[in-house]
């Protein structure tokens, strides 16, 4: 027997709560356990969840990849009640203890809240903050500026120390050979007695 999951296109052949006979169906997964893999959506969350009054039209992998309707961060109006929720509340959707992503309402716990989505209407979209790197780098010099001395302000334009003040890669390579060049004779004395030590031996 085909075991249906989430994406499938189905036929409702028996009437069933808000999904009429005939109607074309693509499930969708739910926190529901009696829905086994799928929830038939193009109604209501309460739609059939019986994969017994399913016939298959097109499986998921057949089925184009579309964007995801709603994602973490989404804001959402409840269209409908549900779990937890009331109409017309707005809600910030966020995923639950499953991982499920769920509208949480005032009167929502962890146990109780909605995770069907033909509940939600999006009304505003999440969209993530994009920063500049140069915009924010002359933000960043502009603050070093006036926190550091003119020392250390020449050591960070010259890219010998970072924003930690802390000495980079070329820094540290200018401050050995500096240190090089000041103690040579005392490095070369060290050397010849190593080598000294050596011959006696």
């Amino acid at each position: 027997m085909y075991q249906f999951k989430a994406g499938d296109k189905v036929r409702q052949i028996v009437h069933c709560r808000d999904v009429k006979e005939g109607q074309i169906s693509i499930l969708k997964k739910c926190n529901f356990p009696q829905c086994a893999e799928g929830l038939t959506t193009d109604t209501h969350a309460s739609g059939c969840h019986c994969n017994n009054f399913w016939e298959l039209v097109e499986k998921a992998e057949e089925i184009s990849n579309d964007k995801p309707m709603f994602k973490i961060g989404d804001r959402v109006k409840i269209k409908q009640g549900c779990s937890g929720t009331s109409l017309d509340e707005e809600i910030v959707l966020k995923a639950n203890p499953s991982g499920i992503l769920s509208a949480y309402g005032k009167n929502s716990t962890d146990s109780l809240h909605c995770s069907c989505q033909n509940y939600w209407e999006l009304i505003e979209e999440y969209k993530s903050i994009k920063i500049n790197p140069k915009k924010y780098m002359k933000k960043l010099s502009l603050m070093l500026k006036k926190l550091l001395d003119k020392d250390a302000q020449i050591l960070y334009k010259a890219d010998y120390i970072n924003g930690d003040l802390e000495l980079t890669e070329k820094g540290k390579a200018s401050l050995m050979g500096i240190l090089f060049e000041t103690n040579k004779t005392e490095l070369v004395r060290l050397a010849q007695e190593e080598l000294d030590e050596a011959k006696e031996k």
